[in-house]
């Protein structure tokens, strides 16, 4: 009855908040090996069975749904996103990023994303009831030379922004984002949640180890575990995960549905190093809610200014400017968590968001 129960509310927040027709369709033949089941139990009059149909017969759901989640988490094998976009020559994350659908990296390599982009910016502005000069900061983004340039050690391209997948010239230069006015209701939807958030983080750490991946480091051990990845919910972490996954949902800022929206609960180890690198993009800013902290053993810097985590709180920062992590630890030392999420810049207006959104969404992984 207890794995009845679990199978249920499994299923009630897959199908609730992220149902989609693979998992419909798995459901369905779940439903259809359930029936199979209660019929080989009716059948057999064994009084034992018949006292415990519903958990019998849930395992043809239960099992119907183990298929997908395993499904589900293969293809999100090949999203492992290591930093592409290094800054540290001698250890190339670009060459080892072993998301074989990462946008950015399609894009470097090809100039028909670029061209897939540009056709929906023009689908958006045609489209759209409001002047085009509206979307002029878009447009210039288009137009930023660094955009499309490909070659690291190319003089003409400014090493700052070489490989970001676009970038708004004249968008900001603010590195951290400290003002509660801006993000207020998320820093506190998130702050709030601090205690259940950390429960489900524990428990994926215990019960669920095998979903997370680990990220190329030169240095330590870095692991993820994703909730949304290139702005696509990833299923099973998420039923797993209710509470959390509630909160995200909750979030006026979350790029959910963008190429540019990740959340998930990152982890590093004593002694890790993530080298300097970049963003995809400054349309967003990212924000790391500390998890598991020990104090003067962890850093966060960006550019020249670092940053510690302060457990409970909301550390948000334009990770489209060079940043690293350290974990400084003695290998007793406790590592540090932080659940992961990435939010739109605050300097973007509602309709320069509704035109990004339209541009990256995340259905173009399905044409490039």
């Amino acid at each position: 009855m207890e794995y009845f129960s679990h199978t249920c509310c499994d299923l009630f927040v897959a199908v609730t908040a992220n149902g989609s027709l693979e998992l419909y369709i798995c459901l369905f033949a779940g439903f259809v090996l359930s029936l199979v089941i209660m019929f080989i139990i009716c059948w057999s009059k064994s009084s034992t069975c018949l006292k415990n149909v519903l958990s019998f017969s849930s395992l043809g759901v239960g099992l119907a749904y183990n298929w997908y989640s395993q499904a589900e988490n293969q293809r999100h094998e090949c999203y492992i996103h290591a930093n592409c976009n290094t800054e540290d020559e001698s250890y190339d994350l670009f060459n080892k990023c072993q998301n074989k659908q990462c946008v950015r990296c399609l894009a470097r390599t090809s100039d028909q994303v670029s061209k897939k982009l540009k056709v929906r910016y023009y689908q958006f502005v045609e489209t759209c009831n409001v002047e085009e000069k509206c979307f002029e900061r878009i447009e210039l983004g288009f137009k930023h030379k660094r955009y499309v340039c490909t070659e690291k050690n190319d003089d003409k391209c400014n090493i700052n922004k070489v490989s970001l997948l676009y970038v708004i010239p004249t968008l900001s230069d603010q590195l951290w984002f400290e003002n509660k006015d801006i993000y207020g209701d998320d820093i506190g939807l998130l702050e709030g949640n601090f205690s259940k958030i950390f429960t489900e983080f524990k428990k994926s750490k215990k019960e669920f180890s095998s979903l997370w991946h680990f990220n190329n480091v030169p240095k330590g051990e870095w692991k993820i575990f994703y909730l949304y990845n290139q702005g696509l919910p990833v299923y099973p972490n998420l039923s797993l995960c209710p509470r959390t996954a509630a909160v995200l949902n909750k979030l006026k800022h979350f790029m959910s549905g963008t190429i540019f929206g990740y959340a998930a609960f990152s982890e590093i180890c004593p002694g890790t190093y993530i080298t300097p690198h970049r963003g995809c993009s400054n349309a967003r800013v990212r924000c790391h809610l500390a998890l598991k902290v020990q104090r003067g053993t962890s850093f966060l810097m960006v550019e020249n200014e670092r940053k510690e985590w302060e457990l409970g709180k909301c550390l948000i920062f334009d990770d489209s400017f060079l940043h690293s992590v350290q974990h400084t630890g003695f290998p007793e030392s406790s590592s540090r968590a932080v659940l992961l999420v990435d939010l739109w810049n605050p300097r973007l207006c509602q309709k320069e968001r509704d035109c990004l959104k339209y541009i990256f969404s995340s259905s173009i992984l399905d044409e490039v």
